[in-house]
């Protein structure tokens, strides 16, 4: 009976060694964080990714809106109705038109 006092005392200086441990390494994890994140958003990097993704996300917008415009817009009226002129007339035009 005299042992368990003795194994419990060990266990919990254990216990206590671990978490200084897990302690003292999150605070070395916290500051490698931190300085890869601070060094990540430099002044010139962050311009950099925020340049490139408007650059990205116009072009993308601007197609999708250009795509619209000819698939459903009034883009697709209009060249309905030229497709219709042209056909309606008998006029077609091929490379050959050009000799």
């Amino acid at each position: 009976m005299d042992s368990f006092p003795m194994i419990r005392l060990e266990l919990q200086g254990m216990k206590m060694a671990i978490i200084r441990t897990l302690s003292e390494y999150q605070v070395q994890l916290d500051s490698e964080i931190k300085q890869a994140v601070e060094a990540f958003c430099t002044e010139a990097n962050l311009r950099d990714i925020i340049n490139d993704q408007v650059t990205r996300t116009l072009d993308s917008v601007i197609r999708s809106e250009v795509e619209k415009f000819f698939t459903y817009g009034e883009g697709r009226a209009t060249i309905a109705q030229v497709v219709k002129e042209t056909l309606l007339a008998k006029k077609t035009f091929t490379p050959l038109d050009e000799v």
